[in-house]
């Protein structure tokens, strides 16, 4: 009985976890380089195009936003000199999440 109690409850509470409201803090997205347009300065944006049919984006970048290359962090400039030596561009792709209550830019990421 006592097996079959807490059966009971536990699928019970998995139900109610099952009902909670999740909220949407970041959106990703996984940009060609070909139509991704780095910032300027660290309080800039940066440009991209989601997909060749779609509007170019501008989304705004702080201090705070982290950039990614090869698995190093690095800095806007270091960001900015490695993109530079990127060959067959058109293969190579970006991730920019985008923090939607602050409207900026947390990360963006280029691995390969």
């Amino acid at each position: 009985m006592k097996t079959l109690s807490t059966l009971a409850i536990t699928l019970l509470l998995v139900g109610m976890t099952a009902n909670a409201d999740f909220v949407t803090v970041e959106e990703a997205y996984e940009v060609p380089l070909t139509s991704f347009r780095a910032p300027g300065t660290t309080a800039g944006a940066l440009a991209f195009k989601a997909c060749e049919e779609c509007d170019m984006r501008l989304i705004r970048v702080t201090g705070q936003t982290q950039y990614v290359f090869r698995n190093e962090q690095m800095t806007l400039s270091e960001f900015r000199r490695a993109l530079t030596g990127v060959n067959q561009r058109s293969s190579k792709w970006v991730i920019v999440l985008h923090h939607l209550e602050s409207d900026t830019v947390s990360r963006v990421t280029l691995n390969f």
